[in-house]
């Protein structure tokens, strides 16, 4: 039987990617040798999922010294047990800054943004994203604004300027207040746009949903899940309240925005969801009535 060392590198390839797999510390096989390197590092670093802020800083610093080709990710995730910086968003935007952008089609988020954080936007103005998630790090039946209302007006700058690729996104803990948030999505910027989830949100206005449906013509899909239309002791955003927002429009044209098409209630029925989840363990709109995500 042949070394390993003498195997074809298609089938050398394919035992390294088993071994990054399963490895306790996959770096280590990196070390092996200079062959094993070469062929390991583009597969580890392929789907990277930092766990911990010293792996953002480690990845981060590393990147920065070396002179060879910066790792080049399909896809990030940064887990909510990284959630330990108060300015996330700025090691964040070092790393970015860091690798190899190019291939980045998924993106996602699961940390707190601070209030005033400024380096939200420069974070996300560098990347173009397919698919897009920042989702609350909180436990089961707790609701909070991760995503607070700094960053989401800087998420709609970028999202709204930058983001021409996006097919998928998902929101979950932000607020609504300033009415922002449903700016960010337009046929116009973002033509592939075809799911939108936002989940755990307060102060949402039915209008404004409705409204971004209006300008979205390839939308498959758009869910509500656990929306709010003041506090999250208010009441949940139903399908009715969507219905009136429809109706108010037709009467009222001022509360129409540019861009919009043709919109018919049958189009918001069909590709709108509004959905219960979590609950507060006591008090509030419990949602009996809605359907169940």
């Amino acid at each position: 039987m042949p070394a390993i060392q003498e195997l074809p590198i298609e089938l050398l390839a394919y035992a390294l990617t088993l071994a990054l797999i399963v490895h306790p510390c996959p770096s280590h096989i990196l070390c092996v040798c200079k062959r094993w390197e070469a062929i390991a590092t583009p597969t580890l670093h392929k789907d990277i999922r930092l766990t911990h802020i010293s792996q953002l800083e480690a990845l981060t610093k590393s990147t920065g010294s070396t002179q060879r080709n910066p790792p080049a990710p399909t896809s990030i995730t940064f887990a909510k047990t990284i959630n330990e910086s108060y300015r996330m968003f700025s090691k964040i935007q070092s790393l970015f800054q860091a690798i190899n952008l190019s291939n980045l089609e998924v993106v996602k988020v699961n940390v707190h943004s601070a209030r005033g954080d400024a380096s939200v936007f420069d974070a996300l103005k560098l990347i173009n994203p397919l698919i897009f998630e920042w989702l609350a790090p909180d436990s089961k039946n707790q609701v909070s604004l991760s995503i607070t209302g700094t960053a989401v007006r800087a998420f709609v700058l970028a999202c709204a300027t930058r983001w021409t690729r996006l097919q998928r996104i998902k929101l979950t803990g932000l607020t609504c207040a300033d009415d922002s948030i449903f700016d960010a999505f337009d046929g116009a910027v973002q033509p592939n746009l075809t799911h939108i989830e936002i989940g755990q949100a307060i102060e949402v206005k039915p209008v404004s949903v409705v409204s971004t449906l209006a300008r979205l013509p390839n939308l498959v899909e758009a869910k509500l899940v656990d929306v709010y239309m003041d506090s999250i002791w208010g009441k949940r955003l139903r399908m009715e309240d969507l219905r009136n927002a429809f109706e108010a429009r037709k009467k009222n044209p001022a509360l129409k925005k540019e861009n919009e098409g043709e919109l018919v209630w049958s189009d918001v029925s069909q590709k709108m969801k509004c959905l219960v989840q979590e609950q507060r363990l006591q008090g509030g709109d419990r949602g009996e009535d809605m359907e169940v995500d």
